[in-house]
Order: structure tokens, then sequence, then C-alpha cells
């Protein structure tokens, strides 16, 4: 209970022995911990699993940012996408449909809706 947990000390979490009133606060770790770290990237792969829906772009951008994607966010989506899948069937690798779906929901892991800004 007194210990402050790692992962959420990246990203300035408040202490909870002493949550009277938060300073504001810079912490650019959590971009890198989104950007680099195992755990964002598992989850990416499983909500990119969970989103069956045909029009995947929307459908991930509604369960991430609870909003339909504009139509320039649209079209850079479907654009990386098309990327992703293209460098993962070049690399030979496995299944390069579902590591495009895993890689542009990492990406929107780490959209700018995410960072609090105070």
């Amino acid at each position: 209970r007194d210990q402050q947990d790692k992962f959420l000390k990246t990203f300035n979490d408040a202490d909870h022995l002493q949550c009277y009133r938060r300073s504001e606060s810079i912490a650019p770790q959590q971009a890198l911990a989104l950007s680099n770290g195992k755990v964002p990237i598992e989850m990416a792969r499983r909500i990119a699993e969970r989103v069956e829906s045909e029009d995947f772009v929307g459908g991930v951008f509604e369960l991430l940012l609870g909003r339909k994607p504009d139509d320039a966010e649209r079209r850079e989506c479907e654009t990386a996408l098309a990327d992703l899948e293209t460098a993962a069937t070049k690399e030979k690798k496995t299944n390069p449909a579902q590591r495009a779906r895993r890689g542009l929901v990492h990406a929107l892991l780490n959209h700018n809706d995410f960072v609090s800004i105070r």
C-alpha cells in the first residue's frame, strides 16, 4: 500500500499518501513508455484483435478516442495500414494484416488526445 507503482510513476502519478494538491509537471517519459513499453504494445495487439469491424479505422477511433475520424485522419490511417501491411509482407512476417492493425492501434495509443495538458 505504501509503495508507488513503477509504471504509474513514469506518468508522474499522484502520491497516494499525500494527494492534497497536485503540482503541474511535464513527464516526457510518458511518450517513451507508450512508444517502447511492452504493456502498450501488448495492449495494442489485444485491442486490434478486439475490433472486428469492417471499418477498422472508424471502429478503433471510436473505441480509443471516443469519436469518428475526420476525412484527413481516415485517409492517413488507411495509408498507414496499407504501408504497414506492405512492410510486414516484404519482411515475411506472419499475419501482416493483423500486424498492420496492431501498429495503427499502437500509434493511436500515442495520439495527442492521450496527453494530459495542464
